[in-house]
């Protein structure tokens, strides 16, 4: 393996499904993705030899223990933007923390459904000194009517939080 296989910017859980168009915008030696590798609904064609691929899935101890152990590797991780659905929270902390110990200025951005409550996971951020931006996804109101966000929406607000986030590092230090 190549010495600079680990110094990866970017880490992404969901990167093959509603962010697959913010993932197809870093540059492969830049990305570690993090899925199943399963579903044939995800977009798996584009990953390129270059990106730095982890399974997980959250729902099985033994993947989520595996998947910590081994992104601890990725020490110059400088963003990590997170898809995980609610029922996995106790995985979202546990792994917000890995990440922060990893790398203490590391920006976690956690997608969240508009109906989630994220005062848990933002009262964590701030207790642990993890910089830490949720964003909420939702509907689009159209006049009388609406509609979810696509999935190129969803990754078009993600880039341009990442593009906005305060340059200032541990802002609860």
């Amino acid at each position: 393996m190549d010495e600079n296989y680990y110094n990866r910017e970017y880490l992404i859980i969901g990167a093959t499904g509603m962010l697959y168009d913010f993932s197809q915008s870093i540059s492969p030696e830049n990305l570690v993705i993090a899925c199943r590798f399963e579903s044939n609904q995800n977009n798996l064609a584009f990953l390129d030899e270059n990106i730095a691929k982890i399974r997980l899935d959250y729902k099985n101890k033994y993947s989520k223990n595996n998947f910590i152990n081994e992104i601890k590797k990725y020490s110059d991780l400088k963003y990590a933007i997170l898809w995980i659905h609610s029922g996995a929270y106790d995985f979202s902390l546990k792994l917000m923390k890995t990440l922060k110990d990893i790398n203490k200025n590391l920006e976690i951005v956690h997608l969240f459904s508009s109906s989630t409550d994220t005062s848990i996971m933002e009262e964590f951020a701030k207790q642990n000194s993890i910089n830490f931006t949720a964003i909420k996804l939702g509907r689009v109101e159209l006049g009388d009517t609406w509609r979810w966000m696509t999935n190129k929406e969803i990754s078009d607000k993600t880039r341009e939080v990442i593009d906005n986030l305060p340059k200032k590092i541990n802002k609860y230090n």
